[in-house]
């Protein structure tokens, strides 16, 4: 396919103010407006690049680049009233008919570092269409363990319990980046270019340092591959030149050889029509022959019969007169 991997929907199932949202998308784009703190910077600016990659640093979580909040705190709440949570994330992609989710899943236990697993959809199954996070126990919806995750999404979907593992499967699946890093610059610069106020201040020199700051630094082996491609133009160009002469050289020598082809063919091909021609004159004088020969061979045994004939006359009127001597 030729389209590329477009978001889709952004889908939360317990997570902070959300028990089971679901947000469309328009070509990946996704427009929301409310109040100051209603939750848009931490729904959009704040995880989808957590999704993107599983880091869950606590200043990746605020678009003011603060660690005052960590992620539990989505899960327990600001004053910890709740001792365990568990709860999802995913966003889905499309591509044509064909769509991919990826996923976080988290359990925050108040006092214990937090559980963490990603998963990868790939076999067409949407959330919430054909496909559940959660179970229910009458109008309660209670979050999949990773285990119970597992067996719902089977032995064609991937789940794993490491970032970085996550963060390699999601290269690898909607990305295809060479190495992690050059995907980590990605979602850097996703991340600075969501700096809050940052389109009262778009001028150049800004755009130069989000540029400069999330691109990586060029270390010497990089410098000296690029100083060596560098070096090797000339050569290459030559070799290119004296490959294009050799390649316009064979294109005029099969020209004119084709151009004698051509000529020799056409000749044969008279030739030939000749031949053919005096063939069938050869052929139609052989015919009038052999009906000569047939109708010459039809005379000639008529001219027989009647030499037979007439010499059994002779023969006759010979014996009739004998007879009449001796009488």
């Amino acid at each position: 396919m030729s389209e590329r991997w477009t978001m889709n929907r952004l889908g939360f199932i317990n997570f902070w103010l959300y028990d089971d949202v679901c947000f469309p998308l328009n070509q990946g784009k996704l427009f929301l407006r409310g109040n100051n703190g209603s939750g848009k910077s931490i729904t959009t600016q704040s995880i989808i690049p957590f999704i993107l990659d599983g880091n869950r640093s606590p200043e990746r979580l605020d678009p003011f680049g603060s660690r005052d909040r960590k992620m539990d705190y989505y899960f327990l709440g600001d004053d910890g009233e709740k001792e365990a949570s568990t709860g999802y994330m995913y966003l889905e992609f499309k591509k044509g008919d064909v769509y991919r989710t990826i996923g976080i899943g988290q359990q925050a236990r108040k006092g214990r570092p937090m559980d963490f697993w990603g998963f990868l959809i790939k076999d067409n199954r949407r959330v919430g269409v054909d496909l559940e996070l959660c179970s229910r126990r009458g109008d309660q919806k209670i979050p999949f363990t990773q285990k119970q995750l597992q067996n719902a999404l089977g032995p064609d979907n991937i789940v794993v319990d490491k970032q970085q593992d996550y963060m390699d499967l999601v290269n690898r699946s909607l990305f295809d980046f060479r190495e992690r890093g050059d995907y980590d610059q990605l979602i850097k610069l996703l991340i600075k270019v969501r700096a809050p106020k940052l389109s009262k201040d778009f001028k150049p020199t800004e755009v130069y340092r989000i540029l400069n700051d999330s691109l990586p630094t060029l270390t010497d082996d990089d410098l000296f591959t690029i100083a060596s491609s560098m070096e090797s133009l000339d050569e290459y160009r030559l070799k290119l030149d004296s490959l294009e002469k050799a390649l316009k050289d064979a294109q005029t020598l099969a020209a004119v050889y084709d151009q004698y082809n051509r000529f020799v063919l056409t000749q044969k091909a008279l030739a030939w029509k000749d031949a053919r021609e005096a063939q069938k004159k050869e052929t139609a004088v052989q015919a009038d022959r052999e009906k000569q020969m047939a109708q010459n061979r039809e005379e000639q045994d008529r001219i027989e019969k009647r030499r037979g004939f007439l010499e059994q006359a002779i023969e006759n009127q010979t014996h009739a007169l004998d007879s009449d001597r001796h009488q």
